[in-house]
């Protein structure tokens, strides 16, 4: 019980959580997005940033940083996006809709299998809302045939969905160094974390 407090007082010391309901961006780009710390870990919500720019921008060594697997990507032969494909034209809006530091009540029986992390008292859970926005397809057709323009070049992104439901996101660490337990794209298996009080 004591390493538990520990963990809470952790936790508000070292972890500064996001402005609740504050929008960010994630690019190809560090330098358009929002975070400052994606591929350097030092708070679960750079974990989570980490995580997800791994995926976005298909560099393998960021999901290292971070403990997360890539190996259905590998299977896949994926390389890094490029600024001149079309998945580089994306631009990703995310929000932290809530964060929570795990006791014993707050972890399910099947989040103590390996399969599952599994999780831990003291791990912290962040839920993150994604949308994702893509030019328009008239825009991106015109420039691919302009000579003049490069591909996409004035195309901004305008069409936008939201990614499914929120995503949850287990982390484990301390200091300025944290890793990723689990990452739960379905909210089937993680919406009872968020709906207890």
């Amino acid at each position: 019980m004591r390493y538990a407090g520990l963990a809470v007082l952790m936790y508000f010391l070292v972890v500064r959580p996001a402005v609740a309901g504050e929008v960010r961006t994630m690019t190809l780009d560090d330098r358009t997005s929002t975070s400052d710390c994606i591929g350097d870990p030092k708070t679960p919500l750079c974990v989570a940033e980490t995580v997800e720019a791994c995926f976005i921008r298909m560099i393998k060594g960021l999901c290292e940083t971070v403990g997360a697997d890539f190996s259905a990507y590998e299977k896949e032969n994926a390389t890094p996006v490029t600024p001149d494909s079309y998945a580089g034209l994306y631009v990703f809006h995310y929000k932290q809709l809530a964060s929570r530091v795990l006791t014993a009540t707050d972890i399910p029986d099947w989040a103590t299998t390996t399969d599952h992390g599994p999780w831990a008292v003291g791990d912290t859970a962040l839920l993150l809302s994604w949308e994702a926005c893509i030019p328009e397809d008239d825009c991106i057709t015109e420039s691919r045939d302009d000579p003049k323009r490069a591909y996409g070049e004035g195309c901004a992104p305008k069409d936008c969905s939201q990614e499914g439901s929120p995503a949850t996101y287990i982390t484990r660490g301390g200091g300025d160094r944290w890793k990723i337990v689990r990452r739960y794209m379905n909210f089937e298996f993680h919406g009872d974390l968020w709906n207890r009080k």
